[in-house]
């Protein structure tokens, strides 16, 4: 029995790679979508990145510099500006994205985003050390961790002032705020556990212990999970939050840092910076299902919001990582058309954002039209009767082949259309009956 494990065990790991896992003794077929690095932007020394609430450009940490790098996000052409601080660690957009919030080693700055310039500064935060900063979801609230004073400071953002300071784990490093509100994790590096925070009464509600020195922790974003890398142990915790319990534990690379959910939830991206790469989980199944080589000493790593790209800070390499996603097409509707063309199909899939191209049996549509990340319309071009594929280009790539439509050659002005399959046997038995009727009058 042993051995019919291991051997299980052994062809699952492989199967993992061509989209197959074993689960409870069963083939369990998955979806795999092909993630690659489409660009690399240069940087320096980048440590943490973030997204706007709009997409429109990202922020990216140094720290060793009194700079933020500014990136933006539609042409990946970047700015620097400064900030008069140094260590610069996390950032936190308020929802609107008019305000950022710069987590250093001396004090948390305030930016106005429109020009880049400090708006305030948070001071009296501790005892020094990294820091790292979140927002409430109503960003009244703000979550800076001391890592050498082992607190979390709770900010008032509506005047910028201390309220409350909480003892939790030692050598704390992320915190992160559930969607809804009502839970802030905090990993603490050097006492292995996250510490659980009660926002209403800011004090630690709850402690888990995960793996060896968690570092990154993320929310899923229906907040019904989150997951912890474990930089000492090369593994993931991840955590039900309805009972702070740890449910599985992911392998993944060596010292793995940084972890985000790509927005609709379906893969989480974990930047392992011992062996440069990134990787892919599937969070329906807790499995790695690829892993995507970078630059050196990756920390960061964060999603755009419409789920298009991510952007992964090299540390050593000194460069930001452009990850986009191999578009897929699950549906499209109507079904078929004419085979002479200018049929209008609705696309349904994912990751079309920024589609280059549209084919139908390898022709290209007419016209076609992106208006979501999961839906696109195009316009049949000609083609000949029979199915026909239906293929996306991205930046990411080309979807799968398949029969998703199907040409008609037209039926002539004023000739009878062709019978259906169900109109064919309507037909076949009125002809039974009628036979089975002129039978019986010839007996009689």
């Amino acid at each position: 029995m042993k051995y019919l494990i291991n051997l299980i065990e052994t062809i699952s790991a492989l199967l993992k790679h061509i989209g197959c896992i074993v689960f409870m003794g069963y083939f369990v077929f998955t979806s795999v979508q092909a993630q690659t690095v489409t660009a690399t932007i240069s940087s320096g020394y980048p440590f943490f990145v973030a997204f706007t609430p709009d997409g429109s450009k990202a922020y990216v940490t140094m720290e060793t510099a009194t700079r933020i790098q500014e990136i933006n996000t539609s042409t990946n052409t970047y700015s620097f500006f400064s900030y008069g601080s140094l260590g610069a660690t996390c950032v936190a957009f308020t929802s609107d994205g008019s305000k950022a919030y710069v987590a250093t080693a001396y004090s948390t700055q305030i930016i106005n985003t429109a020009d880049n310039t400090v708006y305030a500064s948070v001071n009296g935060l501790g005892s020094g050390g990294w820091w790292c900063v979140a927002l409430s979801p109503d960003n009244s609230k703000a979550y800076v961790t001391s890592e050498s004073g082992g607190t979390v400071s709770v900010v008032d953002t509506s005047n910028n002032t201390i309220t409350s300071t909480i003892s939790v784990g030692s050598l704390p490093v992320r915190v992160v705020v559930s969607p809804d509100g009502r839970k802030v994790f905090v990993t603490n590096w050097g006492s292995n556990t996250v510490s659980v925070i009660d926002p209403t009464t800011n004090a630690v509600a709850s402690t888990i212990a995960v793996g060896s020195n968690p570092y990154g922790v993320a929310f899923s974003p229906d907040g019904s999970k989150a997951y912890v890398t474990n930089s000492g142990g090369n593994t993931v915790s991840v955590i039900d939050t309805a009972t702070n319990g740890v449910i599985s534990t992911i392998t993944v690379g060596s010292n793995p840092k940084g972890v985000a959910f790509s927005p609709d939830g379906n893969t989480a991206y974990v930047t392992n910076t011992g062996s440069n790469n990134v990787s892919v989980i599937n969070t329906s199944t807790n499995f790695v299902i690829n892993t995507i080589t970078v630059g050196s000493n990756p920390i960061g790593v964060a999603f755009s919001p419409d789920g298009t790209k991510a952007y992964v800070a090299n540390n050593r390499s000194s460069s930001v990582s452009v990850i986009t996603s191999q578009p897929t097409v699950t549906s499209i509707s109507p079904i078929s058309g004419s085979t002479l063309g200018g049929t209008s199909i609705t696309i349904a899939g994912t990751n079309l954002i920024g589609a280059t191209g549209i084919t139908v049996g390898g022709v290209a549509c007419t016209t076609f039209n992106v208006a979501t990340a999961t839906s696109a319309t195009c316009s049949t071009p000609a083609g000949s009767a029979g199915t026909a594929s239906v293929l996306v280009t991205t930046p990411g790539g080309t979807n799968a082949a398949n029969t998703l439509f199907t040409y008609l050659i037209p039926v002539a002005s004023g000739a009878a259309p062709i019978p259906t399959l169900s109109e064919w046997a309507m037909i076949l038995m009125a002809g039974l009956v009628g036979m089975i009727a002129f039978i019986r009058l010839r007996r009689y």
